[in-house]
């Protein structure tokens, strides 16, 4: 899970910790924040781009909301049945960027 993405990478990490009973290892402290799409969302958005007669010439599909990873191995936690307590923050990896800020206009 060397180059995976935010949430399968937490989820596969949370599985693991869970099925061998150690700790679930994230790095950084948990505040770098991220946005996430539904790709039904996406699907949408692209549905509804060809129904128009012109493209616009830039788009970004983005949401508003933002999750810090730490909301996010939490979540997951929930929904393994994983105790939170069992989270390690591997503080001397990088958290990584703090946001990725995302213009809405």
């Amino acid at each position: 899970m060397a180059d995976s993405h935010v949430i399968p990478s937490l989820i596969h990490k949370c599985y693991l910790a869970k099925k061998n009973n150690s700790l679930f290892e994230v790095w950084g402290d948990g505040s770098a924040k991220r946005k996430f799409l539904y790709a039904q969302d996406v699907a949408k958005v692209c549905i509804e781009l060809l129904s128009r007669e012109e493209l616009p010439q830039r788009l970004i599909v983005s949401t508003e909301r933002e999750y810090s990873i730490k909301e996010i191995a939490n979540i997951i936690c929930n929904i393994l049945n994983f105790p939170k307590t069992n989270i390690k923050w591997l503080l001397d990896k990088p958290s990584g960027q703090a946001e990725r800020p995302s213009d809405h206009t």
